[in-house]
């Protein structure tokens, strides 16, 4: 068996005393790696695991998979709530601490930097969701509202007519007013913070759930900012609540939507 070493994150090294435990596994305890002023936090793992023609398989075994992702997510946590932490994907591995250590070090005054940019911020997420069929007899309705004086002025066929006209109109400008409704509330969520991502949408249409995922935001924010970003979400959410458009938000997580990346690793 070939053993090679599995990167969790990077933090600072004077901070991460008595991180300790399982780490990938049980069994595979975590060790700390001294580079400079940071340290890597990692553990010892088979290298064919990650590597290979077997490899490929057990990656889309979800019985093997997921408990990893799990662990990995909660080592993650746990160096979170001792230092600010540079997290890494999960499968990156390296050969040999040497092989870490040689693609950590030219990087290192970037990712202290970040680090010190991470002590003073959060990264929270925003999911946004819409009911189309919710939405669009909303937006119907508005429609005829406002035309409500020259719809009963009609007689009944021509009414009907007009109707239906609207009623088309509207699913013409369901895509539009989505994503206005969508950017305007991102654009006052983002004046609360220093970054913002847009991340790729998930498919939630199951167990009956019609809705849809309209956004999935990341907002780096920093941490005087979190109570003013949470109630400006708080205000968004109390005027989206009646149009078929809801939001969640989460965190505070590890960074990893604002982390630089380091690449893969050497196996």
């Amino acid at each position: 068996m070939s053993e090679a070493l599995y990167l969790f994150c990077l933090v600072k090294s004077e901070l991460a005393h008595g991180l300790d435990g399982p780490g990938l596994e049980e069994g595979l305890a975590l060790r700390l790696y001294g580079i400079g002023s940071l340290a890597a936090v990692a553990c010892p793992v088979c290298l064919e695991d990650f590597s290979g023609a077997q490899a490929e398989d057990r990656l889309q075994d979800t019985d093997w998979l997921m408990p990893r992702i799990c662990r990995h997510e909660e080592v993650v946590e746990r160096a979170m709530a001792l230092s600010p932490v540079l997290p890494v994907q999960f499968g990156t591995i390296f050969s040999s601490p040497e092989a870490l250590e040689k693609r950590v070090r030219p990087h290192r005054e970037a990712i202290g930097g970040f680090l010190d940019q991470a002590a003073a911020r959060e990264e929270w997420a925003v999911k946004g969701y819409w009911d189309k069929a919710q939405a669009l007899k909303r937006l119907s309705r508005e429609k005829q509202r406002r035309e409500s004086e020259r719809l009963a002025a009609m007689g009944p066929g021509q009414r009907y007519f007009e109707q239906k006209k609207l009623d088309t109109a509207a699913k013409e400008e369901l895509g539009r007013w989505l994503r206005g409704r969508c950017e305007a509330m991102g654009q006052s969520l983002a004046r609360h913070a220093t970054g913002f991502r847009r991340r790729g949408l998930l498919n939630t249409q199951s167990g009956g759930d019609k809705r849809e995922m309209a956004v999935n935001w990341a907002f780096w924010v920093p941490r005087e900012q979190v109570a003013d970003f949470r109630t400006q979400l708080q205000c968004d959410l109390a005027a989206h609540s009646t149009q078929g458009l809801s939001f969640e938000c989460s965190g505070p997580w590890p960074p990893y939507s604002f982390a630089p990346r380091l690449g893969n690793g050497e196996s």
